[in-house]
């Protein structure tokens, strides 16, 4: 079978360089573990296999590790990649793993938390024979390991996020072959650790300082406080939010001359290079859409190697770059394929289709053709995409501002100084002359309308006190609905802003509401907790007609067909589980019988916006995969999935596109091709290998005429 491959899809946790200098591991919340050519950037070999995410890597010239979530520390062949063991640990994550210099014992340190309480331990195996040659009592979940050049001694660094209040966990020192806690060093907060070449001497990194240990005595030898890069508008005293930088990582040079960290913080994403002796920064380096958590030195000194995650639910880590140490120039960026899609809306016509984005664009596709047409280059993260019946795309951004585009130019015709937080939601009346806009924060929010051509404010809805999540025209245009962290709908005249009626019940926040093609009926689901409910009222009387209720995900959006038969709605996991029940990807619904009708599978976190299209025959889902699909709605069958690959360095904007059959052919955009790899197997293939069997835009026309 023939897969993209373009890189990691979540959080880069862990890189590691093989001794050699030849080859780049990168462990990801993806559940992968991929091989990086590291003069040249390309990807290699992508290794499967964990149950959960890869949170460790490391590497020799032979075989590569991987621990995480599942518990185990999985040992692959690294020019074959074929999985040669695994090794399983105790209860809790493996959240270390570091290979001893010789390359025969694996080390693996793990953690298990309690309500109340922490433990931890490191295993030491036999790498060959996959056999347990010792377990060190740490007595503290082990966030970081490290070898000693010669291999007798494993530094510890306990999990400080997981330190109960009193408590100070110390870096321990144990002897590898008996076993014995050798010496514990009062380093607190340890976000990471590396012996020097000398290996007498261990480094520590954590808060905003470096420290170097002689682990013979156990004395301090000197500490480094950092200058951490801060972003430029701390200057200005009007910032008031919480002003807090952290070191992530630390990686030493081989010589150890100079020290690396990644910095995550209040505002910046970026990583450093400082002198070893001195303390003076040499090289700061930004650009990266998420904190910086994972950083390695080549064994020439002469690159690093920089990996982002965040760990949290937007997050757009996923990427890995190489720079140059001395220059700090960008020589390489492998930007992940995890830039989520958050909304998708048709055209009136039915020709295009607008997607919002968390890299500060809306695009608009051709539905046609499934070609990029234009990006809108907005200045904060577009949280939703409008588009009226004649046209006219409106955004809506977590900056709190709604703009209007002018389609033809690309350019902004009006800023809307919406809400006082972020816009989540926004809809266009049947005539196109009025946008309705939803937002606010949890505890305040309203519902606005505007003039579609000026911005000018027209009304706000009485009745409203809490953050909304989405807004919907009748399709007369009369009324307006909406929903939010009240835990209702509530539905108001859109003249006069009078409120009409409240439809309560839900336990928790709506997420999402919809009004039926003749008006009748008005649809709203909830989020997860404590389960996710969807709901159909008749829309006048406020009568209960349908529910579905106790779902384990939250019903983010739902959208009627053209017709009124049938509902569809996304659903979304909220705690960074994967998709494996298929209740929690897209569901079609009839609505005379009452019964599912499709169970559209989803990626990975499920499908949180979705569209049909005007004749009812297609509906488009829009993912955290970075992926817009189209399915067809008689079948339940894929027939094409478009993406923008991830953009080429750190701070930049991709106009590249592919779109796809399930069968493998393809139209791209005409630098695509080059930014793609096929798979098949364990083995990856430039796109262009295959092009003239798979590069058919025809085949991607047919199937967007089949599914329309």
């Amino acid at each position: 079978m023939l897969v993209l491959q373009v890189g990691h899809q979540d959080d880069v946790e862990s890189v590691a360089f093989t001794p050699d200098g030849k080859t780049l591991v990168s462990g990801s919340r993806d559940r992968t573990v991929d091989l990086w050519d590291a003069r040249t950037g390309e990807l290699v070999r992508t290794l499967s296999g964990p149950d959960g995410p890869v949170l460790s890597v490391a590497a020799d010239n032979a075989v590569a590790a991987g621990a995480g979530e599942d518990r185990t520390v999985r040992i692959w062949d690294l020019h074959t990649g074929a999985l040669r063991r695994t090794l399983r640990g105790p209860a809790g994550s493996i959240k270390a793993v570091a290979l001893s210099p010789d390359g025969l014992t694996v080390a693996g340190g793990s953690e298990t938390v309690y309500p109340g309480q922490a433990d931890g331990e490191v295993t030491l195996w036999d790498r060959r024979s996959g056999a347990r040659r010792r377990t060190l009592a740490t007595r503290m979940p082990v966030a970081a390991l490290a070898y000693s050049p010669n291999g007798r001694h494993l530094a510890v660094a306990g999990d400080f996020m997981q330190q109960m209040p009193g408590q100070q966990w110390p870096v321990q020192i144990w002897d590898t072959k008996t076993g014995r806690l050798l010496r514990s060093l009062p380093a607190h907060n340890v976000a990471a650790l590396q012996f020097l070449s000398d290996g007498g001497t261990l480094v520590t990194g954590g808060g905003q300082e470096v420290e170097f240990w002689n682990t013979d005595t156990g004395q301090q030898i000197r500490t480094l406080t950092l200058s951490l890069p801060v972003p430029a508008e701390w200057s200005s005293p009007a910032v008031h939010y919480l002003r807090v930088v952290t070191l992530q990582a630390l990686a030493v040079s081989p010589d150890g001359g100079k020290i690396a960290v990644g910095v995550g913080g209040t505002g910046e994403n970026a990583a450093a290079i400082f002198d070893a002796v001195t303390g003076a920064r040499l090289q700061t380096l930004r650009g990266f859409r998420a904190k910086v958590a994972c950083v390695a030195f080549s064994p020439d000194g002469e690159t690093l190697a920089t990996g982002t995650g965040d760990a949290q639910p937007d997050s757009k880590g996923g990427d890995i770059a190489l720079w140059d140490v001395q220059s700090g120039r960008l020589r390489r960026a492998m930007n992940g394929d995890n830039n989520w899609v958050w909304s998708v809306a048709i055209a009136g016509n039915g020709r295009t289709f607008v997607t919002g984005n968390p890299d500060h664009t809306a695009r608009v596709w051709d539905a046609g053709t499934g070609a990029l047409l234009q990006t809108l280059t907005d200045p904060a993260k577009v949280f939703v995409a409008a588009v009226s019946p004649n046209g006219s795309i409106a955004t809506g951004n977590e900056n709190a501002a709604v703009r209007l585009w002018d389609v033809k130019t690309g350019r902004v015709n009006v800023v809307i100084a919406a809400h006082a937080e972020h816009v989540d939601s926004l809809a266009w009346s049947p005539d196109g002359r009025t946008l309705a806009s939803g937002g606010g924060s949890l505890l305040s929010g309203e519902v606005k309308t505007w003039d579609g051509h000026t911005g000018r404010l027209r009304r706000r809805m009485a009745g409203t006190s809490e953050g909304i999540n989405a807004v919907a025209f009748s399709p007369n245009g009369r009324e307006i609905a909406a929903g939010g962290y009240d835990n209702t709908v509530k539905i108001w005249d859109a003249g006069t802003g009078k409120l009409e009626r409240t439809l309560d019940g839900y336990d928790g926040y709506v997420e999402t509401v919809a009004f039926s093609p003749d008006g009748k009926q008005i649809a709203a689901g909830k989020d997860s907790r404590p389960g996710g409910e969807f709901k159909i009222w008749d829309a006048r009387t406020g009568h209960l007609e349908h529910a579905w209720t106790r779902l384990p995900c939250s019903v983010d959006e739902a959208a009627f067909s053209p017709d009124g038969k049938q509902i569809a709605l996304a659903c979304r996991l909220d705690d960074q589980r994967l998709s494996t029940d298929d209740t929690c990807v897209v569901q079609v619904w009839d609505l005379p019988t009452g019964k599912r009708r499709w169970t559209l599978p989803g990626p990975r976190y499920g499908v949180h916006a979705l569209a049909f299209a005007p004749d009812g025959r297609s509906l488009l889902t829009a993912s955290r995969d970075d992926a817009v699909r189209l399915w067809d709605t008689r079948t339940g069958a894929l027939r094409l999935t478009l993406r923008v690959l991830p953009p080429s360095g750190p701070g930049s904007q991709s106009a590249d596109w592919i779109a796809f059959t399930p069968g493998g052919y393809y139209a791209d955009s005409p630098g695509a091709e080059t930014r793609v790899r096929w798979r098949i197997g364990g083995r990856l293939f430039p796109a262009s290998a295959y092009a003239g069997q798979f590069r058919r835009s025809d085949f991607v026309q047919r199937a967007l005429r089949e599914g329309s």
